[in-house]
């Protein structure tokens, strides 16, 4: 399964080449050209990766994302010929875990997949029996993708968790917009994507509900973000 990838593209040209790149970097392929007969094979299998075509189906093509999510929990990157805020924001909202632009080529592509298949999860959290425990009293669960307080619940999508994992672990510092795109997907910031900015705003809108007013994570001008709060990696209670 390692090496699995799922590739959802309609046009047979572009999914021949992207196969084919694959292929010689080690990876098994399976190409699908409709969203249905992809949905079918993963009623049975769960392929480490899926590649997405935003552009497949144009008239519900953010609501493919939300029906491969029904059925799989596999990292989800989208690969659109849409490079606009609008889309990206609703590809994350849909549940995307990685949104890159088709204009960028294949090696974007294949370094995020590499990043996958390497394990390279953020790894701040070397335990599953521990969590993060902030000053206001909220706890952070990593593995689970689960923050609490005051016994409200609320999950979080597998860059979220990474996110605020590696805001965590440099509490009190600011982590520019670079740092905080190369330690969670691996790659270079761009200068142009907003992913990080939505992510740092589902975060904080996440925490809000779950009653906490203090504004953990702060915005500091023209550099980037610093979550302010001191926090401890410490034993999860017994349940």
């Amino acid at each position: 399964m390692e090496k699995d990838v799922f590739l959802i593209e309609d046009d047979i040209m572009s999914s021949r080449l992207i196969s084919r790149f694959f292929n010689r970097h080690g990876y098994k392929v399976s190409c699908f050209t409709d969203i249905d007969s992809a949905m079918l094979r993963l009623n049975n299998l769960q392929p480490r990766c899926i590649i997405l075509d935003l552009d497949l189906d144009y008239e519900t093509p953010i609501k493919n994302i939300s029906k491969i999510r029904l059925l799989s929990s596999s990292y989800l990157i989208v690969y659109s010929s849409f490079r606009r805020f609008d889309i990206e924001t609703q590809a994350y909202e849909q549940g995307c875990d990685q949104y890159i632009s088709k204009d960028r080529g294949l090696i974007p592509l294949i370094h995020t997949v590499n990043q996958i298949s390497n394990g390279r999860e953020n790894n701040n959290i070397s335990s599953s029996n521990k969590t993060w425990l902030y000053s206001c009293g909220m706890t952070f669960d990593f593995v689970n993708r689960l923050i609490e307080y005051q016994g409200n619940v609320v999950s979080l999508t597998r860059i979220e968790a990474r996110t605020l994992s590696v805001l965590t672990s440099r509490a009190n510092t600011t982590l520019s917009r670079d740092m905080l795109t190369k330690n969670t997907t691996g790659r270079e910031f761009d200068g142009i994507s907003r992913s990080v900015d939505l992510t740092v705003s589902k975060i904080r809108n996440k925490i809000r509900s779950l009653g906490l007013t203090e504004e953990l994570i702060v915005t500091v001008q023209s550099m980037g973000y610093q979550l302010k709060e001191s926090c401890d990696l410490v034993e999860k209670p017994p349940q």
